[in-house]
């Protein structure tokens, strides 16, 4: 199906809405980031400084309701949110176990970059650098990802 865009009902000239689920600014003309709640996804708008949240479907439904393939639309608009949903499930090299060797020599296994980062009080981005090659140490301290060697 041929992606169509229509202005949104409340929002004419500030967002729209396609018929594959995805919402946009008309003035940036950028796509805007959705989020889930209660397992449905959702988009805020923002117009003269108030906010406001609405479930996609919802915006689906109110847009396109005249349109003789309503049904298909949600159908696609629900197969590109589990695509979405998927891609967010992916878990980001800072999100891997990590290997803390100390200058003492001493081992530890962390959860995450980000987990020991913020326990002790330092910078992740630092860390992550290590991990990936392009600092040696960071406060003397070296780290590594945990492989199956490991």
């Amino acid at each position: 199906m041929i992606e169509v865009w229509k202005d949104i009902e409340d929002y004419k000239g500030y967002y729209q809405i396609s018929t594959h689920g995805r919402v946009k600014s008309v003035r940036y003309n950028r796509l805007l980031k959705q989020n889930y709640i209660n397992d449905d996804l959702s988009v805020t708008f923002s117009v003269n400084g108030k906010m406001k949240t609405r479930y996609v479907m919802n915006l689906i439904d109110e847009t396109f309701k005249e349109h003789i393939r309503l049904e298909e639309i949600k159908q696609l608009a629900k197969l590109n949110a589990s695509d979405r949903k998927d891609k967010k499930n992916f878990k980001p090299t800072h999100h891997k176990p990590i290997k803390v060797i100390y200058p003492d020599g001493s081992v530890e296994i962390w959860e995450s970059a980000a987990k020991f980062a913020r326990e002790n009080d330092t910078f992740q981005a630092a860390i992550v650098a290590v991990l990936k090659g392009r600092k040696n140490s960071h406060h003397g301290m070296k780290f590594e990802y945990v492989t199956e060697e490991t």
